[in-house]
């Protein structure tokens, strides 16, 4: 794939999000901890490859700690919540655990103060995580999984962690306001969104003073890598993604 270029049509436009040109120049290489080879970042240390500076890549704050549930069977390749990884850093933890095969004493585990935890989940009983007292929680629990598997382990939690609670975003008045930007299938509807984007409305919607915009800095450029290669080579992009070919909005005249 070729490097993305920015345009006005961008659903990213109105945010500010630093430059991409440090990833535009990245090449394939191993990871100097694990040797995997990779391009970007490495999927198994969760750190950035030797040819892409740390100190030009953003950093982002969070006033909770983000926890990331991430389900055994998803590939880690495909997890955007590896983006948050990479730029909250401290503020961002991730576990797996199976929530068939795996007891609840384990998964309690990793939620110890389920009082002091939300869980976001598109609930229609939910309220928005904007009228809940920030001073009411700590930790918030992001599932990474397929759509399928989100029920599940959506059940495990609150039943494995009584005081958990649930909460869900509003996506009224955001970019995402007509639906995610992620290219991957899924089925649930267009306001089910990538577990990135999930961690940036959050964001968004208890720090509203803050800039958490760079929270999509990968997002927003593998977003505009994808629809620069199918516009060039003007071929379908996929039947399986809810827009069809219609998710590719650059294409060269």
């Amino acid at each position: 794939m070729g490097s993305p270029t920015e345009s006005a049509n961008s659903p990213f436009a109105g945010l500010s999000i630093s430059s991409h040109d440090v990833l535009r120049g990245a090449v394939r290489e191993r990871c100097p901890k694990c040797l995997t080879y990779s391009k970007y970042y490495c999927y198994t240390c969760f750190s950035l490859m030797p040819s892409i500076p740390c100190d030009r890549i953003p950093k982002v704050s969070a006033s909770k700690e983000i926890l990331v549930w991430k389900h055994p069977n998803e590939n880690i390749a495909k997890c955007t919540s590896v983006h948050a990884l990479l730029l909250f850093q401290s503020s961002v933890r991730m576990f797996q655990h199976h929530p068939t095969f795996h007891d609840a004493a384990q998964l309690r585990e990793h939620v110890p103060n389920p009082n002091e935890t939300i869980i976001l989940y598109p609930s229609k009983e939910a309220p928005f995580i904007g009228d809940i007292d920030t001073n009411s929680y700590k930790c918030v629990v992001f599932l990474e999984s397929s759509w399928a598997q989100s029920t599940t382990m959506f059940n495990a939690i609150t039943s494995a962690c009584p005081g958990i609670r649930t909460a869900q975003l509003d996506l009224t008045n955001t970019f995402l306001k007509r639906g995610t930007l992620f290219w991957r299938y899924q089925n649930r509807g267009e306001f089910c969104l990538s577990t990135i984007e999930a961690i940036y409305l959050f964001c968004t919607q208890i720090d509203v003073l803050s800039n958490c915009d760079n929270a999509l800095y990968f997002f927003s450029f593998f977003y505009h890598l994808i629809q620069e290669h199918y516009g060039k080579l003007g071929r379908g992009f996929s039947g399986k993604h809810r827009l069809g070919n219609s998710y590719i909005q650059f294409k060269e005249s």
